[in-house]
């Protein structure tokens, strides 16, 4: 009889720290998106130019594709956690029509982000490779 309750204790530690794991990995994954730079080489935002300076169409580029960059992490993101959130409820569900409805459409949201966020920085990496 003791055995058999240390064996289930066993077992509701081992899925408490199993769900702990699943959380941290769900939140860190996210963050592989800013990694952007290789490693030792600092990603440097363009300089603002004072009055004695004149702004030239390099810098404006240069702005663009900080913020362009910024927003493609931020949609990758975005997407990464609607997946998570959609697979979660999708597995979740069980017989429940309307969480299954709720998970599927939050899977297609996420799937449409990821392939925004690409689109978009390969449509920006191209004109800016067109302009210089």
């Amino acid at each position: 009889m003791k055995k058999v309750e240390l064996n289930q204790n066993i077992f509701k530690i081992m899925k408490k720290i199993r769900n702990l794991a699943i959380r941290i990995a769900s939140f860190a994954a996210p963050l592989s998106v800013f990694a952007q730079s290789g490693p030792g080489t600092a990603v440097t935002p363009p300089t603002v130019p004072t009055s004695d300076t004149e702004f030239t169409l390099n810098q404006g580029w240069a702005r663009i594709d900080v913020f362009v960059n910024w927003v493609v992490a931020l949609v990758g993101v975005a997407s990464v956690v609607f997946l998570m959130y959609g697979a979660y409820l999708y597995m979740s569900s069980g017989q429940n029509e309307e969480n299954l409805k709720k998970a599927k459409t939050s899977l297609i949201y996420g799937i449409i982000g990821a392939v925004v966020a690409v689109l978009a920085f390969s449509i920006f990496s191209f004109a800016s490779s067109l302009v210089g």
